[in-house]
């Protein structure tokens, strides 16, 4: 995040853009690590994450998979 009240900005101006920004997920996870006493904001966010993992995994491997054959 390279201004320091960017995720301030990002969460009023687009709040969906928050969900789908690792790096915002991520520090939000310390965040509530550190000032919440309950789990359930971390482990949504570390749900965000896996399910951002996935995706990508999936649309990279497609893409691979498709060079691959198209090179033979």
């Amino acid at each position: 995040m390279i201004i320091v009240n960017m995720k301030y900005i990002i969460a009023t101006r687009l709040p969906m853009l928050q969900f789908i920004n690792p790096s915002s997920l991520i520090t939000d996870s310390f965040y509530c690590l550190y000032y919440y006493d309950g789990y359930d904001r971390l482990f949504r966010n570390l749900y965000m994450l896996g399910i951002l993992t996935v995706i990508f995994g999936l649309i990279t491997y497609f893409e691979v998979r498709r060079r691959e054959y198209a090179s033979i």
